[in-house]
């Protein structure tokens, strides 16, 4: 087995930068490394250790983050020069183990979260048809509720003390089921419930009901790319779709930009599969309409030297430039520019954008070693060049939502000793259409799925780079 940790975008699992947690679920093995304390890994006579609690709580946290997105944990403590453990720590594990063998149920051998979303009374697991629910301690004597599901729930109980809490069934479809917590003093910071069915249950994903796939309204699967402990990036590896429609057989279309001319992939429908190549001829010159997309403000800031590592970035829809970002008064949209900088550094640029409709635009992005980008928080695209290549160009379609948007783009430098970089609007741009073969319909099927991979990809990690494709049919 090939740790990430190697580097070069090559790995078997995936590892974390330490004490790091995914907030999204991962498509491939990964781990998390992670030290009683965050800033050190070996023992220190002055370490600030506070409180026992405090401390067992964090770690459970941290836990539960990692098993319910279907990672490893690793927690590492650091010992005497003679071997000993430290009391601290000794006692912050012994509180761990006894919380972990209660419930040991619903952390070893486990399922990560099965559905597309989070909740915001917690975290989940499953195993052999129950879903294990990790309640955080707000919640306590309070109800929760939870849908998404195709089941009838039997019975549901708190893991460690088998008390049964009352729950009550939806009013009508689509609403939740709503559980009753008991009220407890337990100082710990999540409560387990276990919830059984009657006759299992099955996951109702996100369902698409327009016949238009785009990677907004997709389920992402994310990889964790990594060519050094600075260059580990959330890559995208793959786009999953459920849609519904009437239809016995379909015939998509992909439509993509000049960026993936050339690609082969593999779109997988109701489990049949189709290599695709993506060659085609026909193709349509797209205008911008004159007069509703206005260019505002544009800050720029230096990046964190450890790329992808964006966490009041990713997920923000509305930034406030604060003292740490500059506002650009003069900027060449246009034309590159090179910048004298030291490795392992960046910038990133905040822009503002004024649209008068909903409506998709593009812009050519010129970049060295690594490009990340989001829209108004969601992200968009980011890649690290394993062949450590000083120039990448990109096509990136922009689905800009009607009024005000945020693009954020970090341009990085790996290797370098200059930073390059470009930002163009532009007012035309090719998209490109190819039919692909037709394809018969699982009639039994109560949704349908679509995905596309990779036919060739450089490892498990290694993104995908196709976010401008939509899927018609």
């Amino acid at each position: 087995m090939i740790s990430g940790r190697l580097g070069n975008d090559y790995a078997d699992f995936s590892v974390m930068p330490d004490n790091k947690y995914p907030d999204y679920k991962l498509g491939i093995p990964w781990q998390t490394a992670a030290s009683m304390f965050d800033e050190t890994w070996g023992y220190r006579s002055w370490q600030k250790r506070g409180s026992i609690q405090d401390k067992v709580n964090e770690k459970i946290t941290s836990l539960i983050k990692v098993i319910s997105r279907g990672g490893n944990y690793l927690l590492n403590i650091g010992p005497r020069g003679d071997g000993s453990v430290v009391e601290f720590e000794r006692d912050v594990l012994l509180e761990m183990g006894k919380w972990i063998k209660a419930n040991s149920e619903a952390i070893y051998g486990i399922t990560a979260n099965p559905f597309d979303h989070t909740f915001n009374w917690g975290e989940v697991t499953t195993k052999n048809g129950n879903l294990y629910l990790f309640v955080k301690k707000d919640f306590y004597g309070k109800d929760i509720g939870i849908s998404g599901f195709k089941g009838s729930i039997a019975s549901v109980k708190v893991l460690e003390t088998n008390e049964l809490c009352d729950f009550y069934p939806p009013k009508k479809y689509g609403d939740d089921w709503n559980i009753r917590l008991p009220k407890t003093t337990s100082e710990l910071p999540y409560s387990v419930l276990k919830v059984s069915f009657e006759n299992g249950f099955a996951i109702l994903p996100k369902i698409i009901a327009n016949t238009v796939l785009t990677p907004q309204n997709s389920s992402p699967v994310f990889g964790h790319s990594s060519l050094n402990y600075y260059c580990g990036y959330k890559s995208l590896i793959g786009y999953d779709w459920a849609f519904n429609t009437t239809k016995r057989h379909i015939n998509p279309e992909i439509m993509f930009s000049e960026n993936e001319l050339g690609r082969k992939i593999i779109v997988e429908i109701d489990e049949n599969k189709q290599n695709i190549t993506l060659n085609s001829s026909n193709k349509k010159i797209v205008s911008l309409v004159q007069n509703t997309v206005k260019w505002g403000d544009l800050y720029r800031r230096r990046s964190s030297m450890v790329f992808g590592n964006l966490p009041d970035l990713e997920g923000n829809p509305n930034i406030t430039p604060d003292d740490r970002w500059t506002k650009v008064n003069q900027f060449f949209y246009g034309k590159i520019v090179t910048e004298e900088v030291l490795p392992k550094s960046g910038t990133a640029f905040l822009q503002e954008i004024e649209s008068t409709k909903e409506q998709k635009i593009a812009i050519e992005i010129k970049s060295g070693n690594a490009l990340y980008i989001l829209l108004n928080g969601d992200y968009i695209t980011a890649h690290f060049s394993p062949d450590r290549v000083n120039s990448n160009q990109d096509i990136v379609f922009l689905p800009l939502k009607k009024g005000k948007n945020q693009l954020v783009i970090v341009f990085y430098n790996g290797f370098e000793n200059e930073l390059l970089y470009k930002i163009e609007p532009l007012q035309q741009w090719t998209v490109y259409t190819q039919k692909l073969s037709s394809s018969k319909l699982n009639k039994e099927k109560q949704f349908h799925t679509l995905s596309v991979r990779d036919a060739n990809p450089v490892s498990n990690v290694a993104p995908l780079r196709m976010n401008n494709i939509e899927i018609k049919f």
